[in-house]
């Protein structure tokens, strides 16, 4: 008889500055009248130089070809996420698991850690395990659903749309040709040159995007096209107007300018680009990962 595949959920949440309370459990198991979370205290200098080190890590990712030092320099700063944030007994169950389903139920004041990138000591848990995140959040969702797909699910790759990140070029070549013989997925690749008018007018026609490119958070997390940012905002015009976004996003955005520790802390990093936006139209966002 096959064994079931473990299906687990982190719970987690900021307390003031510094104390993160988490919980990880199964999920589907029976909810008791008593929920315990741990707490955990932590220097927030520390977790805003480890997110400043992995922003920086992340923005080579795009822009130098030696892929083996960037995972190295990842794989130390997950290391220390790990240490930093859970307690030895949840670092312990992870450490325990042989991989499965994985979701970050999150607080809306922690989905700036790049949880997925955390490393358990064996592998990044976005590695590790199929991830997915729920964002609990007071704001209101602008939410359009976009119906399933009936047949083929539709792609929009974008890449390098202002033409300086040729890594970027090469990510969206690498990813048609490893898609070109899956016949469930239709690929359309747009490759440098892409204006906000044309992202505007392509996002409620496919089920998903892959955004490959530059990010920056001056007024707003934007993705940088060829004629300027493409904010968040305009994301959320297209919703009032009655246009669902992708179901999917993968947004591999690098960031553009430098931020200090304090920043680092309250605010959606610039490589998150506009995944709080796309979360609050009821889409599925993947966060930013090293290829």
């Amino acid at each position: 008889m096959a064994q079931a595949v473990q299906r687990l959920v982190l719970e987690a949440s900021l307390r003031g500055e510094s104390e993160i309370r988490s919980r990880l459990a199964e999920s589907g198991c029976a909810v008791s009248t008593f929920v315990s979370y741990s707490k955990r205290h932590f220097d927030p200098a520390e977790l805003g130089s480890l997110l400043e080190d992995l922003q920086k890590t992340l923005s080579l990712s795009n822009r130098v070809s030696d892929a083996s030092t960037i995972e190295t320099n990842l794989k130390a700063l997950g290391s220390r996420l790990f240490d930093l944030l859970l307690n030895e007994e949840t670092r312990w169950r992870f450490e325990q698991q042989a991989g499965g389903f994985l979701v970050f139920d999150l607080d809306e004041t922690c989905v700036h850690i790049p949880w997925e990138l955390v490393h358990d000591g064996t592998d990044f848990l976005c590695r590790r395990f199929a991830t997915g995140r729920i964002v609990r959040t007071t704001q209101e969702a602008l939410a359009v659903e976009r119906p399933r797909p009936d047949r083929k699910a539709s792609l929009i790759v974008v890449s390098n749309p202002t033409g300086d990140l040729p890594a970027a070029s090469e990510e969206g070549a690498e990813l048609l040709d490893k898609l070109a013989s899956e016949p469930r997925i239709q690929v359309e690749w747009f490759n440098g040159g892409l204006t906000k008018i044309d992202l505007a007018k392509l996002l409620g026609e496919f089920d998903a995007l892959h955004y490959s490119g530059h990010g920056e958070d001056n007024d707003g997390p934007a993705w940088v096209l060829s004629d300027g940012p493409f904010q968040a905002e305009m994301l959320h015009t297209l919703t009032r107007q009655g246009r669902a976004a992708p179901r999917l996003v993968f947004n591999n955005a690098c960031q553009g300018m430098e931020k200090g520790p304090g920043d680092q802390i309250h605010k959606t990093a610039a490589s998150v680009g506009l995944m709080p936006s796309f979360k609050l139209d009821a889409v599925t966002t993947s966060g930013r990962m090293a290829t």
